[in-house]
């Protein structure tokens, strides 16, 4: 599917994606008022920005064969509740679900090593991180204003938290840090 192919289109509630397609463009989806989509097997990539902004989508299923949620792919889908991460991402980067402030839960897999700057900013209804002990590195304000965070663990194998990584995470009253992290950045 073509960068930009849908973009900006406000009449559009329901896709599916046939077998046939292996890639999502940059922006494919941005501002479309999808409320629901099947992303099939066959497509191995999602491009930067192609569901940004769909406002109506409410739950997300990432197949097994997408290895990287590129920059922005969920960022701003305000109603976005449920993610379905596979076991076989490994990198989810900068700002992928950035104000997607009706994300109450998120399970990061073990396949992940890396978690981009400003990857969950912002997700303020965020009450459930589980970060497993696959991810070497957490971006710089990868998790900042998520007001709703109260505990998070930081497991072994994570070496390091970039600057601000839970800035402004004013309800926040218990954090682990394992002993793997080596590096802690500013702010």
């Amino acid at each position: 599917i073509a960068a930009r192919a849908f973009y900006n289109n406000n009449t559009l509630s329901n896709i599916i994606i046939p077998d046939s397609v292996k890639e999502i463009g940059e922006y494919a989806f941005c501002n479309v008022s999808l409320e629901t989509i099947d992303i099939p097997d066959s497509v191995t990539e999602m491009g930067s920005y192609a569901f940004n902004s769909c406002t109506s989508l409410v739950s997300v299923t990432v197949p097994s064969s997408v290895t990287v949620l590129q920059d922005g792919v969920f960022a701003s889908c305000s109603n976005l509740i449920s993610v379905n991460l596979p076991e076989t991402l490994v990198s989810i980067d900068e700002h992928a679900f950035r104000y997607c402030s009706s994300l109450a839960v998120a399970d990061i897999p073990e396949s992940v090593v890396s978690i981009g700057d400003h990857a969950f900013f912002n997700c303020d209804s965020l009450t459930e991180l589980n970060i497993s002990s696959g991810v070497a590195s957490i971006g710089s304000y990868a998790f900042s204003w998520c007001y709703s965070l109260t505990n998070v663990l930081i497991p072994s194998g994570v070496e390091t938290i970039g600057a601000g990584a839970f800035y402004d995470c004013n309800n926040l009253v218990s954090v682990y840090i394992s002993e793997s992290v080596s590096s802690i950045g500013d702010g």
